[in-house]
């Protein structure tokens, strides 16, 4: 579970490059989530492939095809298939919204 040090080490740098969406930093951590979808942990396993699927429905349209390209390994451990844009945001919440109620 060493990759778990990735999100506690983050730089507030990198932090707003995702905020920006930048097209590196979003294959970076879809990469990083791409590698938690392999760890097989029932607590991680289902939200690292949902938003791996999503980081790769943002760029699999990316003007750079080496982003492109490189999102092919992300793609394959989360399962993403080209063209599933539209099914990628679509999926069920792993909790119902009245689960997470603070008392």
């Amino acid at each position: 579970m060493e990759h778990l040090n990735f999100i506690a080490d983050m730089r507030l740098e990198f932090l707003e490059l995702l905020q920006q969406e930048d097209a590196r930093a979003l294959l970076i951590l879809g990469c990083w989530y791409g590698l938690i979808c392999r760890c097989n942990q029932w607590w991680l396993t289902r939200r690292a492939s949902v938003e791996c699927m999503a980081i790769c429905a943002v760029l699999e349209t990316h003007e750079d095809a080496r982003i492109r390209e490189l999102l092919d390994a992300p793609a394959r451990a989360c399962g993403y298939r080209r063209g599933q844009r539209e099914t990628a945001f679509n999926a069920q919440p792993l909790l119902a919204p009245d689960t997470c109620k603070v008392m």
